[in-house]
């Protein structure tokens, strides 16, 4: 695991110096938690949460319609669910994620007059930093059931609630006037993030032999400005 996260972020931070264009974007991030337990008498509701993400991108023309971009973002991920069983209170989930996410699509681009409209998909490798997990009875007093601060304090890593590495697929689209950019993705986690050997919903009962389930999907949309960092002799296929 360690070499391939080394490996993810020598590519996500040495290559894009070699980029045609340079891209500063920033914007709103919502957030669907896809979680579950397979256990007939445990039931999870899920809220989408709004977040942020805010990073560079680096991208090639090499046609007049086809190249490649790699963006490394720094992406905060809320989410909020209710975990409810048998006959127990239903415990109200408040949790804080924050991810490195490096995508890298292959993308069309139509340019008409200054303005260009983009098509991409491709692989997003993303990693998870820190993160905070708070949880509270669904009651009228919401009575807490853990202190994050002492409970929670790592949420990745081995042994921990939440594996450090995720891969998802990344796709969107993107319209781009003059060197002003707006951007619209979509990210769905494809691996499942949750380690079986922990119980992050706090019901002891249900131990490690239950199989869990978790993974993001993740919609964005940022506003952007880009820069040429290359131009050829004669000129260069974004413009």
């Amino acid at each position: 695991m360690r070499k391939t996260l080394f490996v993810v972020l020598f590519i996500g931070f040495s290559i894009p110096f070699f980029g045609q264009k340079l891209g500063i974007q920033a914007g709103y991030s919502l957030t669907n938690t896809f979680a579950n337990i397979d256990h007939s008498q445990c039931s999870i509701k899920r809220t989408p949460v709004s977040g942020f993400t805010v990073g560079p991108l680096f991208s090639w023309d090499f046609h007049k319609h086809f190249g490649a971009d790699i963006a490394v973002m720094a992406n905060m991920r809320n989410a909020d669910f209710v975990v409810s069983y048998k006959e127990n209170t239903p415990t109200i989930f408040k949790q804080n994620l924050y991810y490195l996410d490096i995508p890298l699509h292959a993308y069309y681009k139509q340019v008409i007059k200054n303005t260009s409209l983009t098509i991409f998909v491709g692989p997003s490798f993303n990693i998870g930093l820190d993160g905070s997990n708070y949880a509270k009875e669904q009651t009228e007093f919401e009575k807490p059931i853990f202190d994050s601060e002492k409970d929670q304090t790592e949420l990745f890593g081995e042994e921990k609630t939440y594996k450090r590495f995720e891969i998802g697929i990344d796709m969107g689209i993107a319209v781009e006037y003059k060197n002003i950019l707006f951007k619209a993705s979509y990210m769905q986690g494809l691996n499942n993030i949750t380690q079986n050997a922990a119980t992050p919903y706090g019901i002891e009962e249900i131990g490690s032999g239950i199989k869990q389930t978790y993974q993001h999907g993740v919609f964005s949309f940022c506003v952007g400005y880009t820069f040429n960092l290359k131009k050829s002799k004669d000129k260069t296929y974004s413009k």
